[in-house]
């Protein structure tokens, strides 16, 4: 199972995540009921800003994708090392299943 696949160029990148992982979240149980109408990068964008404060957008035309339009300052070992273990982080999640913590995200206030 390929998790997500990164495209792009330069500081511009598009990671798309298999639609059968984030199907499954969302016909989880646990999904939370305000995010039945979101799509679910939107989501994930959530999740990645309150809990781990790095910002990507959610793609208008992928509802799978986030797009990581990185400044050149991100180059920067410390926030490019926070943005990469966000993601590993986000990845391990999604593939094991263990949607909650992503679910907390959304009911945690900003």
């Amino acid at each position: 199972l390929r998790l997500c696949t990164v495209r792009g160029h330069g500081m511009l990148q598009c990671v798309t995540f298999d639609s059968a992982v984030l199907d499954a979240m969302r016909s989880s149980r646990i999904y939370p009921a305000a995010c039945t109408d979101w799509p679910p990068n939107l989501l994930l964008h959530v999740y990645l800003e309150r809990v781990h404060r790095v910002r990507v957008r959610p793609s208008l035309c992928n509802p799978n994708a986030l797009l990581l339009d990185l400044p050149a300052s991100a180059c920067a070992e410390p926030l490019l090392g926070r943005v990469c273990s966000a993601l590993e982080k986000l990845c391990e999640l999604l593939a094991a299943a263990k949607w909650a913590p992503i679910f907390d995200a959304v009911r945690r206030p900003r």
